[in-house]
C-alpha cells in the first residue's frame, strides 16, 4: 500500500505494530502451520515481512528452532523494526521487491499475508511475483495467500468515495480515515490523517490494487500455479463467492 510498496511502508513503519496490532488474521498462521505440521524443518520466505508481524506469529506457533526463516521488504524501515524484534530462530531479513526479487530456494513455504499481494501494482507486477514464486518453491512447496474478496457491486460500481473523513481508532489514537475507489483500475486509494497535536497533523497515505478471485486464479495459472486449497478462514470453513475473504493454497502445476 502507499503510492507504492516502499513509500508505504516508510509512511506506517513507525505506527504499524501499534495500529494493527489487533488485526484478526492469527487464523492464517495456524492455517500454513496445520498444513505444513508433518515438516520438523521448514525453509520459508515471507513475502512483505515488514515489522515481523506474522514472523513472530509463525515462529511462536512452530515451535522449530531449525526452521530457516526470510522475509523480504521494499522498505528498509520496516527492516528496521523487524531486526529489533526477539525471536527464538534469526531471521534473514532482504529488502528487495518481491516481484522481482526473491532468494534462490528452495523454499517449502512461501507466503503473504493479508491484502499484502495487493502492494503489487498491476498485472504484470503480480505475474511476475507468481513466476518467482514458480522458480524458487520445492517441488511439494506451497503458496499461502490471504486477500479480500472484492464484492461484486463493488468491482462493478461507479467510482466511490467515502462519505467525508470519518473517525477510526487506531492504537488508541483517533484518526480521520478517507478513501476513494477507482472501479475501472481496481484501485482503493486513501489517507490516515492523525492530529498528534494542534500543530503536529500526521498524514499516511495509502493504496491497493485488487483482483476478483477469478483474475488472480487466472494470472497464477498462466505463471505456472494451481490452486490446491481455498477457504474462508484459517479454520478450513468452506469458501463460497459470498465470502469476503479468502486464504489459499496453490503449488506448481503438474
Amino acid at each position: 500500500m502507499g503510492t507504492d510498496a516502499a513509500r508505504y511502508g516508510d509512511v506506517f513503519a513507525p505506527v504499524y505494530d501499534e495500529w494493527y496490532s489487533d488485526l484478526d488474521d492469527s487464523d492464517f498462521i495456524a492455517y500454513i502451520t496445520r498444513c505444513r505440521r508433518g515438516d520438523d524443518r521448514l525453509r520459508v520466505v515471507e513475502l512483505g515481512v515488514g515489522t515481523g508481524r506474522l514472523a513472530e506469529a509463525f515462529v511462536a506457533a512452530r515451535g522449530h528452532v531449525n526452521d530457516l526463516y526470510t522475509g523480504i521488504d521494499s522498505s528498509n524501515l520496516m527492516l528496521e523494526r523487524l531486526a529489533e524484534r526477539e525471536m527464538s530462530i534469526s531471521i534473514t531479513a532482504i529488502h528487495g521487491d518481491m516481484a522481482t526479487a526473491l532468494p534462490d530456494g528452495p523454499f517449502d513455504v512461501v507466503f503473504c499475508g493479508y491484502n499484502t499481494i495487493f502492494n503489487l501494482p498491476d498485472d504484470d507486477a503480480l505475474a511476475r511475483c507468481l513466476h518467482e514464486v514458480v522458480r524458487v518453491l520445492a517441488p511439494d512447496g506451497d503458496l499461502f495467500i490471504d486477500v479480500a474478496v472484492p464484492m461484486p457491486h463493488v468491482v462493478e460500481g461507479s467510482d466511490a468515495v467515502s462519505p467525508g473523513p470519518r473517525a477510526v481508532l487506531r492504537g488508541g489514537h483517533k484518526i480521520l480515515s478517507s478513501s476513494t475507489h477507482d472501479a475501472k483500475s481496481q484501485t482503493v486509494s486513501g489517507e490516515f490523517v492523525h492530529f498528534a497535536s494542534p500543530t503536529d497533523v500526521r498524514r499516511y497515505p495509502w493504496s491497493i490494487r485488487y483482483w476478483t478471485t477469478e483474475q488472480f486464479d487466472t494470472i497464477a495459472a498462466q505463471s505456472g500455479l494451481q490452486c490446491v486449497e481455498r477457504v474462508a478462514d484459517g479454520v478450513g470453513t468452506p469458501w463460497t463467492p459470498n465470502n469476503s475473504r479468502h486464504i489459499s493454497r496453490f503449488r506448481v502445476a503438474t
